[in-house]
């Protein structure tokens, strides 16, 4: 399958740092549709394939990213702190990340569509009391285009359907950080999307099937292999900081479909932590 190379007008961001060299899965060529199950995953149409790729460290970057422009921004926060209690982490992160949105967007019209609590493969909760795995393919967790947007808004807002709402800017975004003490197992890379080429992206049917045997459907996007494509990571986050990545956003002129990735960071020491994080994704509608 042929791609078209990233357009040499389109602006960047240097990550100009320190790197490191890891493995990330990025989809393959297929021969039909791309197609994910949350369930019965031996329905799967989804071929992946690794590549080696230099992940900056966006910590020593002369230019910070900017979250409309390369997709994705590091902020401070208060620290969720780890008391075992899975619910009451999950509370503590959404109330900070309204909070930070609100802040950040001047916006108080922010719908939280859901958290989830992820455990690396060398947790020994791995996959336990509800939490699931990291991703380790290029990924967003949304598509693109007005179809998917409706698809969205009309299934969690509750201040109106898309059709009265089409005339104001939507977007969504995932609010990500670590729970466990760092240095972590398995950080999270986001690329720069100035830096995506323009059939670098794919759109895969995503069945959601929690409880199994009621299937929603929506489009998620995948993301080929682009020599050109510039991804960075933060070091040792903290539970006091939250990684800001764009899903959708109605408004084209800016960054939207972040692509990210888990990856095994071969420098870590021998005994370091597995990682446990917590991610929230927000539909937010503007103000006209």
């Amino acid at each position: 399958m042929q791609r078209p190379p990233v357009s040499s007008t389109q602006s960047s961001t240097a990550f100009a740092a320190e790197s490191t060299v890891a493995s990330i899965q990025f989809l393959g060529n297929y021969s039909q549709s791309p197609r994910l199950h949350g369930v019965t995953r031996g329905r799967d149409h989804f071929p992946l394939s690794a590549h080696e790729v230099e992940i900056s460290n966006a910590r020593l970057s002369g230019s910070p990213a900017s979250l409309d422009v390369n997709g994705f921004v590091l902020l401070q926060n208060s620290p969720v702190v780890h008391s075992g209690d899975l619910q009451e982490i999950t509370r503590q992160h959404e109330q900070e990340c309204r909070r930070l949105l609100a802040e950040q967007l001047g916006t108080t019209q922010l719908l939280l569509i859901n958290s989830v609590i992820r455990r690396s493969e060398q947790s020994a909760g791995y996959l336990a009391e509800g939490t699931t795995l990291p991703a380790r393919f290029a990924h967003n967790d949304f598509g693109a285009g007005n179809t998917e947007i409706a698809r969205w808004v009309d299934r969690f807002s509750d201040i109106g359907d898309y059709a009265s709402l089409k005339r104001r800017r939507i977007a969504v975004y995932n609010l990500w950080r670590v729970i466990s003490e760092p240095p972590t197992d398995v950080p999270l890379a986001l690329c720069d999307v100035t830096s995506v080429g323009l059939g670098d992206r794919a759109g895969v049917e995503f069945h959601e099937q929690m409880p199994p045997g009621s299937d929603w459907v929506f489009e998620m996007s995948a993301f080929h292999f682009n020599l050109a494509q510039r991804w960075c990571y933060f070091p040792d986050m903290h539970s006091g900081e939250v990684l800001v990545f764009k899903g959708f956003d109605s408004d084209t002129s800016r960054a939207q479909l972040t692509p990210h990735a888990a990856f095994t960071l071969n420098t870590t020491p021998k005994f370091t932590r597995p990682r446990e994080s917590i991610e929230s994704r927000f539909l937010v509608v503007f103000e006209d």
